[in-house]
Formats: C-alpha cells, sequence, structure tokens
C-alpha cells in the first residue's frame, strides 16, 4: 500500500514549562497533597508565535491545550506533581491552520500521548 502524504517543512518549537517547587514541610502546603507538599508544572506559552510548519503548502502551528489524567475527560493547564511518588500526564494539543480566520474543520484535536513526557520521579 502506497500513501500519498504531502511533505512537511521546516519547523521548530519552544514551550516553556514551568515547576513552582514548593517546600515540603505538612501546613505550608500551596497545592493539594498527600505527602509534603505538592509541586505544580505548567506552562507559559501554549502557542508559540512564530512556530510553525509546512504540509502540503500550508502553514500550522501546534497549540498545546493542557494535561489529563483521565484519558482525555478532562483537560487543565496544570499538573499537580506529588512529592515521593512516580506521577504522570497525558499531554493534549491542537494542530491548528495558520491564518487569521480558520476556515471551519481546519482545528483538529488530537492527543500526545507521551505518558512519559510529564513524568517526574521523585526519591
Amino acid at each position: 500500500m502506497t500513501l500519498n502524504v504531502p511533505p512537511v517543512v521546516g519547523g521548530g518549537f519552544v514551550y516553556t514549562f514551568g515547576i513552582d517547587e514548593t517546600p515540603n514541610v505538612f501546613g505550608t502546603c500551596v497545592y493539594p497533597s498527600t505527602t509534603p507538599c505538592a509541586d505544580k508544572i505548567s506552562f507559559t506559552n501554549p502557542t508559540p508565535p512564530s512556530a510553525f510548519f509546512s504540509i502540503g503548502g500550508v502553514d500550522h502551528t501546534l497549540q498545546i491545550l493542557g494535561f489529563s489524567t483521565d484519558g482525555g475527560a478532562s483537560i487543565t493547564p496544570e499538573f499537580i506533581s506529588q512529592e515521593g511518588t512516580d506521577n504522570s500526564a497525558d499531554l493534549y494539543a491542537r494542530l491548528r491552520a495558520r491564518s487569521d480566520v480558520p476556515a471551519p474543520g481546519a482545528l483538529s484535536l488530537f492527543a500526545i500521548g507521551l505518558a512519559g513526557l510529564a513524568t517526574r520521579r521523585r526519591k
């Protein structure tokens, strides 16, 4: 079987993830914690302004939607990582045609099922 897939040209994406590393003392926990004290992982630039790639001559960008720990039923812009445990979340994003007014159907949602992408291991 032969697939006729347009070539993908160019593109590089830089996303900034932040980690709010909290003090590990019960009573001072900022985020819901089962052990002292959970940390928060978030991103500051869900859509890089100039990052794009071209598929078949149409420019696209990748917009991060958020994290999910329940298979995409709920997506949040932050991930709470409990101390002393293995934590993971899926990262969801939207592939978007780059234009001033997206055409109907130009947006497609897909999951980046890299369970290890947002995984943190603490000892």
